[in-house]
């Protein structure tokens, strides 16, 4: 009777733990910001201190593409970010973007390069990057507000960007996923050695 009791304990635990969210905050202010939050643990993705190590320093291990995305700088690295993301939200990830809830949402662009014939090129460049982005990502998620402004100023020499995201989704729909992807996996491996 007690092993029932025990059962009933970790499938109820399990429930309830995959059901909580995994929360991301991204922040933006000429370099990424970004923690990852799952009930009371936190972790910092970017920026991250460097490492003092040696042995780190000569070998150098092949960073992951999310890393290499949240080292952008400047208004060119936040439009390739954005670009980047609207891409595997219609793409990839299809299916854990259709379970993400973005909230509070946020990009302030003062697009500005001290001449004005080069800063209106620059804002119809900028601004043909970012709405067909976040209407695309926007298209694919769940959400609540967002807010996206994107202006010229023609007498600053220098763009600014001010981009604020909450994301949450829950355990249980990437572990679906990723058991989705095992699947695929397999599949493709059977066939390989047929």
């Amino acid at each position: 009777m007690k092993f029932l009791y025990l059962m009933l304990f970790f499938t109820v635990l399990n429930t309830v733990l995959s059901l909580c969210p995994i929360t991301v905050d991204l922040e933006f202010r000429q370099e990424f910001s970004a923690k990852i939050r799952y009930l009371f643990f936190h972790y910092t993705l970017a920026p991250r201190p460097p490492k003092k190590d040696k042995k780190a320093a000569e070998e150098k291990p092949k960073e992951s593409k999310i890393k290499t995305m949240l080292q952008k700088k400047g208004l060119a690295g936040f439009l390739e970010f954005i670009k980047e993301l609207a891409s595997v939200a219609a793409g990839t990830a299809k299916k854990i973007f259709a379970h993400l809830t973005i909230r509070d949402f946020l990009i302030n662009i003062c697009v500005s390069s001290g001449d004005a014939a080069k800063t209106a090129i620059a804002y119809g460049y900028v601004c043909s990057a970012v709405y067909p982005a976040v209407s695309v990502l926007f298209s694919n998620t769940n959400y609540n507000e967002y807010s996206v402004n994107i202006s010229p100023d023609f007498s600053k020499g220098e763009s600014s960007v001010e981009f604020n995201c909450k994301a949450k989704i829950k355990v249980i729909f990437l572990i679906s996923a990723a058991l989705y992807a095992f699947k695929g996996f397999i599949k493709m491996k059977k066939k390989q050695a047929a």
